[in-house]
């Protein structure tokens, strides 16, 4: 797939099991939060960077 990015975003197992009962995934989930926020933020770079390669 054409611009597909691809990385691991650990998920400790110990703050899924909490989060379970609970229903209160806000911690388990925060890398996943993370890398989405990072990847948004970086978007700007990123096309700058391909708008140079492609000319």
């Amino acid at each position: 797939m054409a611009g597909l990015l691809t990385g691991p975003i650990v998920i400790k197992a110990n703050l899924l099991a909490k989060a379970l009962p609970t229903d209160d995934f806000q911690d388990a989930v925060a890398p996943v939060r993370e890398a989405t926020e990072l990847g948004i933020a970086a978007k700007p770079e990123i096309d700058l960077l391909l708008k140079m390669v492609r000319g």
